[in-house]
Protein backbone atom coordinates (compact mmCIF):
# COMPACT_ATOMS: atom_id res chain seq x y z
CA UNK A 1 0.00 0.00 0.00
CA UNK A 2 2.75 2.05 1.22
CA UNK A 3 4.92 1.73 -1.70
CA UNK A 4 1.73 1.90 -4.86
CA UNK A 5 -1.34 3.71 -2.87
CA UNK A 6 -2.73 4.31 -6.17
CA UNK A 7 -3.22 0.63 -7.06
CA UNK A 8 -6.29 -1.04 -7.50
CA UNK A 9 -7.47 -4.74 -5.57
CA UNK A 10 -9.59 -7.65 -7.00
CA UNK A 11 -9.89 -10.00 -3.77
CA UNK A 12 -11.83 -13.31 -5.48
CA UNK A 13 -13.35 -14.68 -2.29
CA UNK A 14 -14.57 -18.40 -1.98
CA UNK A 15 -16.70 -20.60 -0.17
CA UNK A 16 -14.41 -21.27 3.00
CA UNK A 17 -15.67 -24.98 2.67
CA UNK A 18 -13.91 -25.20 -0.68
CA UNK A 19 -11.18 -23.38 0.50
CA UNK A 20 -10.65 -25.43 3.02
CA UNK A 21 -11.05 -29.06 1.27
CA UNK A 22 -8.56 -27.40 -0.96
CA UNK A 23 -5.80 -26.79 1.27
CA UNK A 24 -6.17 -29.92 3.37
CA UNK A 25 -4.94 -31.55 0.24
CA UNK A 26 -1.79 -29.48 -0.19
CA UNK A 27 1.43 -29.75 1.32
CA UNK A 28 1.94 -26.18 2.27
CA UNK A 29 -1.08 -26.41 4.56
CA UNK A 30 -2.75 -28.10 7.62
CA UNK A 31 -4.00 -31.39 6.54
CA UNK A 32 -6.54 -31.72 9.20
CA UNK A 33 -9.52 -30.08 9.21
CA UNK A 34 -9.53 -28.15 12.36
CA UNK A 35 -6.25 -26.79 11.73
CA UNK A 36 -6.91 -26.26 7.76
CA UNK A 37 -10.25 -23.99 9.18
CA UNK A 38 -8.14 -21.95 11.61
CA UNK A 39 -5.60 -21.51 8.83
CA UNK A 40 -8.03 -20.01 6.36
CA UNK A 41 -9.69 -17.95 8.79
CA UNK A 42 -6.62 -16.15 9.28
CA UNK A 43 -6.65 -15.64 5.62
CA UNK A 44 -9.60 -14.48 5.83
CA UNK A 45 -8.99 -12.17 8.59
CA UNK A 46 -5.61 -10.88 7.14
CA UNK A 47 -8.08 -9.82 4.13
CA UNK A 48 -10.32 -8.16 6.45
CA UNK A 49 -7.80 -6.11 8.44
CA UNK A 50 -6.55 -4.44 5.02
CA UNK A 51 -10.01 -3.99 3.49
CA UNK A 52 -10.61 -2.09 6.29
CA UNK A 53 -7.81 -0.03 6.27
CA UNK A 54 -8.60 0.39 1.84
CA UNK A 55 -10.04 3.40 0.26
CA UNK A 56 -13.52 1.88 -0.59
CA UNK A 57 -12.79 2.60 -4.49
CA UNK A 58 -9.48 0.90 -4.39
CA UNK A 59 -10.74 -2.93 -4.34
CA UNK A 60 -13.60 -4.63 -5.23
CA UNK A 61 -14.60 -8.30 -4.12
CA UNK A 62 -15.84 -10.80 -6.25
CA UNK A 63 -17.00 -14.44 -5.59
CA UNK A 64 -15.48 -17.28 -7.20
CA UNK A 65 -19.01 -18.71 -7.03
CA UNK A 66 -19.95 -15.22 -9.29
CA UNK A 67 -17.45 -15.60 -11.88
CA UNK A 68 -18.22 -18.89 -12.59
CA UNK A 69 -22.05 -18.55 -12.72
CA UNK A 70 -22.40 -14.66 -13.62
CA UNK A 71 -18.95 -14.67 -15.23
CA UNK A 72 -19.49 -11.33 -18.14
CA UNK A 73 -21.20 -9.41 -15.30
CA UNK A 74 -18.13 -10.41 -13.01
CA UNK A 75 -15.49 -10.08 -15.62
CA UNK A 76 -16.92 -6.49 -16.37
CA UNK A 77 -16.85 -5.24 -13.19
CA UNK A 78 -13.28 -6.42 -12.88
CA UNK A 79 -12.93 -4.31 -16.27
CA UNK A 80 -14.27 -1.05 -14.85
CA UNK A 81 -12.53 -1.30 -11.60
CA UNK A 82 -9.19 -1.65 -14.03
CA UNK A 83 -10.50 1.46 -15.79
CA UNK A 84 -10.15 -1.50 -18.61
CA UNK A 85 -12.64 -1.48 -21.80
CA UNK A 86 -14.45 -4.60 -22.04
CA UNK A 87 -12.92 -7.42 -24.66
CA UNK A 88 -15.69 -10.17 -24.93
CA UNK A 89 -11.79 -11.95 -25.38
CA UNK A 90 -12.00 -12.35 -21.60
CA UNK A 91 -14.69 -15.02 -21.59
CA UNK A 92 -13.02 -17.77 -22.93
CA UNK A 93 -10.54 -18.03 -20.11
CA UNK A 94 -11.24 -21.12 -17.67
CA UNK A 95 -12.37 -19.59 -14.32
CA UNK A 96 -12.43 -23.01 -12.73
CA UNK A 97 -15.79 -23.77 -12.06
CA UNK A 98 -14.62 -27.33 -10.65
CA UNK A 99 -13.79 -25.83 -7.97
CA UNK A 100 -16.90 -24.61 -6.70
CA UNK A 101 -18.83 -26.69 -4.29
CA UNK A 102 -15.58 -29.08 -4.27
CA UNK A 103 -16.00 -29.60 -0.54
CA UNK A 104 -19.22 -31.91 -1.25
CA UNK A 105 -16.97 -34.06 -3.20
CA UNK A 106 -13.63 -34.08 -1.52
CA UNK A 107 -14.72 -34.55 2.18
CA UNK A 108 -16.10 -37.91 2.94
CA UNK A 109 -19.64 -37.52 3.68
CA UNK A 110 -19.23 -39.46 6.91
CA UNK A 111 -16.73 -35.73 7.81
CA UNK A 112 -19.29 -33.33 7.02
CA UNK A 113 -20.73 -32.79 10.05
CA UNK A 114 -17.02 -32.70 11.98
CA UNK A 115 -16.57 -30.48 8.72
CA UNK A 116 -19.24 -28.38 9.01
CA UNK A 117 -19.17 -28.37 12.81
CA UNK A 118 -14.91 -27.04 12.58
CA UNK A 119 -15.78 -24.22 10.52
CA UNK A 120 -18.03 -22.67 13.29
CA UNK A 121 -19.19 -19.65 11.90
CA UNK A 122 -16.91 -18.66 9.22
CA UNK A 123 -19.01 -19.51 6.36
CA UNK A 124 -21.93 -16.66 7.59
CA UNK A 125 -19.34 -14.06 7.95
CA UNK A 126 -17.64 -14.24 4.35
CA UNK A 127 -21.72 -13.98 3.62
CA UNK A 128 -21.78 -18.04 2.41
CA UNK A 129 -25.27 -20.09 3.76
CA UNK A 130 -24.90 -23.11 5.28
Amino acid sequence: LELFPDSRLVCILRDPRDMIATHIRRRYAPSRIEYAVAYVRDIMESWWRLRDRLPQESFIEITLEDLVDKKELSLRKACEHYQLPWDPAVLTYDVGGNNTGRWRREIPERDHDRFLSAINGLTEEMGYAT
